[in-house]
């Protein structure tokens, strides 16, 4: 199903040279977790290994676990680190402070690296956090308890971000993080790793295992010229405007997105909302817990078709839209498709729907998703049992917890 072990052969090369020195658990870091079920993406990494805080491929001190990274869907063009043409560098965070020595910022500086943690926290951010160069995986699974939570308080965003000053941005995985925007009402400012090609085109992305909670505008928003992206196993919470796939120059286009097995819940629309030129979007097991819960009126899953362009062309398969019973939105809102004179594709297959909509209807047949991108698909009505317990960062709260238990026995059969 196009499954890859993106992180097969990280401890042989932390190894280096010293190949003998591999057959040392302490060395190599331990031995890798072990995936989730069929489908759910990473496992947890081993144990720290002993060394620098810094080693390039070819040698230097050795650290970081192993991690079991099965990644479906049209991300898994990239390996992050691993794709670098040259020697990458592991980087490790031993700081919780914003900025200065031993920080993710002060890793985000330059490309080709794999950056692991060497302890849990609370970063509080004091500036905009942005990816600007390639080749990078950020492993949050590799800290210890809690884990990894980054908070953007005020108008502050996360962004993966190419510039015309550092070139496309591409080869990027990131997973195991919770993020935090804080936000109380729609003040429409900062995103939780928004993908931003407006000024140049970002590619081969992967974010996956990520939580991200209450977002002052979007959780991954994607915007202007990106392509080959897979966004799997994310918990999408307490965010008015939810995902919006879209761009301000309708030259731009997003190609070839998959939306796997994530969890959205707590949040007004935009779960997700396509507009403009989107092209090969595979929207497959996600859960869409109610919509509206801000202000009573919002919408689940919405598709923009305008007249006079290029519109998108979607697959919608065996998800489920559940009207939760503690908002007042209409059921015929879990989808909305409107469209102008020119309309794009939009297929549905196998969603579980509230019973009053009516916009679940195709209009064209199924896109086809190359073998290497097709991703495991469970049947809607078993997203309880297979998705929901599977979905967030490894290190979950105890809110966390109870809401994901929420949700599996309000979808529940």
């Amino acid at each position: 199903m196009g499954s890859i072990n993106r992180f097969a052969g990280v401890s042989i090369v932390a190894c280096g040279i010293a190949a003998a020195a591999c057959d040392s658990d302490e060395t190599t870091g331990g031995t890798g977790g072990t995936g989730g079920t069929a489908g759910a993406g990473a496992g947890v990494v081993g144990g720290g290994g002993t060394g620098g805080s810094t080693s390039t491929s070819s040698g230097g001190g050795s650290g970081g676990g192993v991690v079991s990274g099965d990644y479906e869907g049209f991300g898994t063009i990239t390996q992050g680190h691993e794709s670098c043409p040259e020697a990458f560098t592991e980087v490790h965070v031993t700081s919780l402070d914003d900025a200065g020595a031993g920080t993710l910022r002060e890793a985000l500086t330059d490309g080709c690296r794999l950056i692991l943690f060497d302890l849990g926290g609370t970063i509080v951010l004091q500036d905009d956090l942005n990816i600007r160069y390639s080749y990078i995986t950020i492993d949050g699974a590799s800290a210890p308890a809690p884990g990894i939570t980054i908070e953007q308080p005020g108008d502050i965003g996360t962004t993966i971000e190419a510039r015309a000053s550092t070139g496309p941005a591409h080869d990027i995985i990131i997973h195991h993080l919770r993020l935090d925007g804080m936000a109380t009402d729609h003040t429409n400012a900062g995103d939780i790793w928004g993908l931003d090609g407006m000024d140049a085109p970002v590619s081969a992305v992967i974010i996956d295992h990520v939580t991200g909670v209450a977002a002052t505008d979007g959780v991954f928003d994607i915007y202007g010229d990106v392509k080959d992206v897979t966004l799997s196993y994310n918990l999408i919470i307490d965010t008015a405007y939810a995902l919006h796939v879209s761009t301000a120059d309708i030259s731009q286009s997003r190609e070839r997105i998959s939306f796997h097995h994530n969890v959205f819940s707590g949040n007004n629309e935009r779960q997700i909302r396509l507009r403009h030129n989107n092209q090969l979007i595979d929207f497959v097991n996600n859960v869409v817990h109610g919509w509206g819960w801000w202000d009573g009126v919002g919408y689940g899953l919405y598709v923009n078709h305008d007249s006079g362009e290029t519109n998108t062309s979607v697959n919608v398969v065996a998800n489920v839209f559940h009207n939760a019973a503690s908002t007042t939105s209409d059921d015929q809102l879990a989808i909305r498709f409107d469209h102008g004179a020119d309309e794009g594709t939009i297929y549905f297959e196998g969603n579980i729907v509230p019973s009053g909509e009516s916009d679940n209807v195709s209009n064209g047949a199924a896109l086809d998703i190359p073998s290497f991108a097709q991703v495991t698909r469970f049947a809607a009505d078993s997203l309880a049992t297979n998705v929901v317990p599977n979905v967030g960062t490894h290190h979950p709260t105890s809110a966390e917890q109870s809401l994901l238990q929420e949700i599996a026995a309000a979808i529940a059969p």
